[in-house]
């Protein structure tokens, strides 16, 4: 999968080193049927489409919004009280359009870093007329919203961490493994999570049981969607609690959702590593590799919206991981009762018919991607073997994701 760099466009502010990809047009003659994603949705009307207004905001934004702030800004006593919500507001504004328009802003380079202020100066001057103030643009106000980028990407990357046991990357605790061979076994276990080829065990998607099969539900492992909830609906530190922020979300944003799964990831490699946050060195939330990711996950998923087999199923079931979330959020909010963000574990009978479908699985080669013949030509390699150039595979024939 390849990547395109988008220039800067002075007259577009939010084209700011944004890396966007359009779904690939739909294969003809698939079936348009709708198959389990989510029994609860019915409709939604795109996975990331927002309302365009910019109208202020009727909420009370908190001045001391922990992580969002950028943590204890010493310039902050400089500000006016209208001037340090106009600040919080800016830093959530930009944190939210991360996920739903601009995907991963980049600030490495100097001419990343050049259009990252020309950006900020644009969000500071709809704060200004927002909240009818003069905050100004300056280094250390650029700096402050850097940060808050930063520190909501690692609160995410820490949810994620306490999130992943049901992955089992550790091995069984009965099992009398020298330190070596429990390295391998978690190296193994994480190739298995990462190869997308095979459908039926990577970390991005679920299963759903029937009578007679296992289904691959993509994009809807509990672990991501858990973590999602968790980071985008309940914290306290969410862009979502400012009610204009809220309203402009009908659905869940695949740059979004595509965060989440890269945040995700990051923790996987985390535990296989050793280099956690409990170690005092996490492998960092970093550019590289991870806003790639982001960019590769959300360019399936557009793809699968784009399909006639996956992209009904999907809208409504991405429809649904949201109207979940929004459940959680008016919990924490106090405005209906509490809800969990954390799915339910799976049971040991659902793990279990889980564990016997993937041995028959890969006894019988049924893991195994259906390579295209041009493909196949393209890049030398036997047609038969999965095809891990590939960031992200989806299938396109539903007998790929059921499993006997």
């Amino acid at each position: 999968m390849s990547f395109q760099t988008f220039p800067y466009n002075p007259n577009d502010p939010t084209s700011c080193t944004r890396r966007r990809s359009a779904a690939r047009p739909p294969v003809p003659g698939l079936s348009h049927r709708i198959f389990p994603y989510n029994r609860g949705a019915t409709s939604a009307h795109g996975a990331s489409s927002s309302r365009n207004s910019d109208s202020a905001s009727t909420s009370i934004i908190s001045t001391d919004a922990g992580a969002h702030s950028g943590g204890t800004d010493s310039a902050k006593k400089l500000y006016s009280p209208t001037e340090q919500v106009a600040l919080t507001w800016v830093k959530r504004r930009i944190i939210l359009n991360s996920v739903m328009t601009t995907g991963w802003l980049r600030n490495i380079t100097s001419t990343e870093k050049k259009a990252m202020k020309i950006y900020i100066s644009e969000i500071i001057n709809q704060a200004n007329i927002k909240f009818g103030c003069e905050l100004e643009m300056s280094d250390s106000v650029a700096d402050s919203i850097n940060k808050a980028l930063l520190l909501n990407r690692r609160r995410l990357s820490k949810t994620s961490e306490n999130l992943i046991d049901s992955y089992n990357i550790q091995p069984p605790t009965d099992t009398n493994l020298s330190d070596q061979d429990r390295q391998v076994f978690k190296n193994r276990h994480q190739t298995e999570l990462f190869d997308s080829a095979s459908p039926f065990t990577y970390y991005l998607h679920g299963h759903e049981l029937t009578d007679v099969s296992v289904f691959v539900v993509l994009f809807a492992n509990p672990v991501v969607e858990s973590s999602h909830i968790t980071h985008w609906y309940a914290d306290k530190d969410t862009p979502l609690r400012d009610e204009d922020m809220r309203l402009k979300i009908n659905t869940t944003p695949t740059q979004m959702f595509s965060e989440s799964a890269a945040s995700v990831r990051l923790a996987i490699r985390r535990a296989v590593s050793g280099k956690t946050t409990a170690s005092g060195k996490p492998l960092p939330f970093s550019t590289d590799p991870y806003a790639n990711e982001q960019d590769a996950v959300n360019e399936a998923m557009l793809l699968a919206l784009g399909s006639p087999t996956h992209g009904p199923a999907m809208e409504a079931h991405m429809l649904g991981v949201h109207q979940r979330g929004m459940g959680v959020l008016r919990g924490a909010m106090g405005l209906e009762a509490p809800m969990k963000a954390i799915s339910d574990p799976p049971t040991e009978e659902y793990l279990q018919i889980v564990s016997e479908v993937l041995q028959h699985a890969r006894a019988t080669g049924l893991l195994f991607p259906q390579i295209s013949e041009e493909l196949a030509m393209a890049t030398h390699r036997d047609p038969s073997m999965p095809d891990y150039s590939i960031s992200v595979y989806v299938p396109f024939s539903l007998e790929e994701l059921t499993f006997p």
